[in-house]
């Protein structure tokens, strides 16, 4: 395969700046390999030479380093590598594992594994036992996965050039910006755009470059038949390329937005189930590689393309947003983060992060404060010596969607760094594709709150992203993401965001609270002792006989009413007034601070008690000594010379 070294090869240009590019040889060779493969599957092959494909898949992998573009349409290839082994659908993919076809199995300490469920702990076990480890097919063939002649075909389009292209990787300045939101709304179609000026050494100017430019026009009937999707991307690629033939898109950097996420995950993913949806991607990708286009496509919601007037634009009405003369930068909160969109978002994270001087992150403290240091001072022999943080203190981390990908790289790097520090990341979902993967890898628990409360309104148009991360533990496994406690919370956290109960509060602070955990409060009382706090603060209703008399068992329903029944704690899920101080407040009980707090709470618990008839209470306490009775001993359960107590425990 050559050096590596040889395969990526970097110019600095004056008028473009930092480009990459392979060598004219390794381009040419590229262009043969898969020239080479085409012919052969195109022609009908059912069978290809699988140490040969490996080594020309291998070459391809290096090569598409300095061409990003290619990347996607390599996974036809990487699906032929692996057709021989089985337990494939129809489309070459792995099946999951309730649809494998359990043919290949080990075994490790008695246990069977299933070679596709654990393949790797498998392939151990059979060496270890002193047998053969299949890498390679016995035949030394391989099928071809369905999808590597449409990735041949693209691969072969993106290539066409003589001689290889230039990729900007970093230009020495972006002359202009362009902006363009795009939508086609039933037989409408309509785009916006407008260039800007970037600011540079030599000459500082910023602003509009070029006057709001837009399209209108109707589809034909040769779409009829043709979905939303494809409607609406091509609307994008058309336009694009229509400004690529004015000459407006060279060594420029554009973004386009939609509110199709079809169109934003086709374009990341480069090719799409559907030919007509592949096809168009392939052309947005020919167009960055022609023309040194940096291209970026952003899914948006439809009430900001509403606001933004692109969807008006599309059904003719051309009075609204950016075409009644409003400013095209208003609507495009890239470079912003959340907390600087809504300021009232923080006093809410604040209200449960138990931290009331919890501030964002800067961009310049992600490489320090992010990582646990505080400062340092220089050794006597010249070395620097970081001061780090005190343990179990947390972060906030609210950075703009346009570098978000960049602060959870880094914040994976400060995780490891310091294990015992909590996060909270809040990202609006924009450019989403770009750092999505990385927050779930980061989050131990993740939520989304949709536009239309106090703190978030409807205004922000998109949802806002919210990831917690929890110190490490020091057992396994070692973090909290998938322990049960969290799956469980999570959903309930999902499921309140969705109905639109925006109070979860008490569940995120008691859920901070887990790792580290208060000491165990293990408070007690008789059932008699346990009685209302707040005489007179709660009257009693008072109920009359026939006659118009006061009941005669009035003062015994009151009695009742106010005091604790034996064994209820076996019934009744209660928790004692420390406990929902430490839940609501993050803090210990000050019986002067929360008096009128450990009242209103100990009248709930009464009520919450009395709900039930103490006979139905007092059938389930003799159904537990009963079951007491009958355990052994030596499991650390009471005797059947002990009784059940007769203490309502709290905790």
């Amino acid at each position: 395969m050559g050096n590596f070294r040889e395969l990526a090869v970097v110019h600095v240009t004056p008028d473009k700046g930092v480009c990459v590019l392979t060598s004219e040889e390794k381009w040419l060779k590229m262009q043969q390999i898969l020239k080479k493969w085409y012919n052969e599957v195109a022609g009908g092959a059912t069978d290809l030479d699988h140490k040969s494909f490996l080594s020309d898949r291998g070459f391809l992998v290096y090569v598409s380093q300095a061409y990003p573009a290619l990347v996607p349409y390599l996974k036809g290839f990487h699906l032929t590598a692996e057709m021989w082994r089985g337990n494939r659908d129809e489309d070459g993919w792995k099946l999951p594992p309730a649809h494998k076809v359990n043919d290949q199995a080990g075994t490790l300490g008695g246990e069977v594994y299933d070679r596709d469920e654990d393949e790797a702990r498998v392939r151990y076990s059979t060496r270890k036992q002193g047998g053969d480890v299949l890498y390679a097919p016995p035949s030394g063939k391989t099928p071809p996965a369905p999808r590597l002649l449409a990735d041949l075909k693209a691969l072969l389009v993106l290539t066409q050039s003589t001689l290889p292209p230039l990729r900007v990787a970093r230009p020495n300045h972006v002359m202009h910006v362009y902006y363009g939101f795009g939508d086609a709304s039933g037989l409408g179609r309509g785009t916006t755009k407008q260039g800007f000026l970037a600011p540079t050494p030599d000459d500082p100017r910023t602003g509009p470059a070029t006057p709001v430019r837009y399209q209108v026009g109707v589809w034909g009937a040769d779409v009829d038949s043709d979905s939303s999707n494809f409607r609406e991307l091509a609307n994008l690629v058309e336009d694009t390329e229509l400004e690529a033939r004015r000459g407006t898109l060279d060594c420029c950097e554009m973004f386009l937005f939609t509110d199709n996420s079809t169109a934003e995950s086709a374009f990341y993913k480069g090719s799409s189930s559907s030919k007509k949806l592949h096809d168009l991607v392939l052309r947005l990708h020919k167009l960055t590689m022609d023309h040194s286009l940096i291209l970026h496509v952003i899914h948006v919601s439809g009430t900001r393309m509403i606001s933004q007037g692109t969807d008006g634009c599309s059904r003719g009405v051309l009075m609204e947003g950016v075409m009644a003369g409003k400013d095209m930068l208003s609507y495009i909160d890239l470079d912003k983060s959340a907390i600087e969109r809504s300021p009232d978002l923080l006093p809410w994270i604040r209200s449960w992060c138990g931290n009331k001087q919890l501030t964002p992150l800067t961009p310049a403290e992600w490489f320090q404060e992010g990582h646990g240091i505080t400062g340092g001072t220089l050794d006597k022999h010249g070395v620097w010596i970081p001061d780090h943080e005190p343990p179990n203190q947390m972060h906030l981390w609210a950075p703009a969607p346009a570098v978000a990908d960049s602060m959870l790289e880094e914040l994976l790097k400060a995780r490891h760094k310091r294990t015992d520090t909590y996060h909270i990341v809040v990202i609006p979902r924009l450019m989403a594709p770009r750092w999505r993967r990385l927050f779930h890898k980061a989050s131990d628990l993740f939520f989304s709150i949709d536009p239309g409360n106090a703190f978030w309104p409807s205004h922000m148009f998109e949802p806002l992203f919210v990831g917690i991360i929890f110190p490490f533990i020091r057992h396994r496994p070692w973090c909290l993401k998938r322990a049960p406690v969290m799956v469980e919370m999570g959903r309930n956290l999902r499921q309140m965001c969705k109905e639109g109960d925006f109070a979860p509060g008490c569940v995120l602070r008691k859920l901070l609270k887990l790792p580290r955990g208060w000491p165990a409060c293990r408070q007690a009382w008789h059932s008699e002792c346990y009685t209302c706090l707040g005489n007179g603060r709660f009257p009693m209703a008072t109920l009359y006989d026939e006659a118009g008399e006061e009941w005669e068992k009035q003062g015994k329903r009151n009695t009742r009413l106010n005091t604790g029944i034996p064994g209820v704690h076996a019934v009744v899920p209660i928790q004692c007034e420390v406990c929902w101080i430490r839940n609501l407040e993050g803090c210990e009980l000050d019986r002067v601070k929360h008096c009128q707090y450990m009242e209103c709470i100990r009248r709930a618990n009464l009520d919450a008690i009395n709900a039930r008839a103490s006979s139905t209470i007092e059938g389930h306490v003799d159904s537990s000594k009963r079951q007491l009775r009958t355990q052994n001993p030596s499991i650390g359960l009471l005797s059947s010379k002990k009784e059940a107590p007769s203490l309502w425990v709290t905790q």
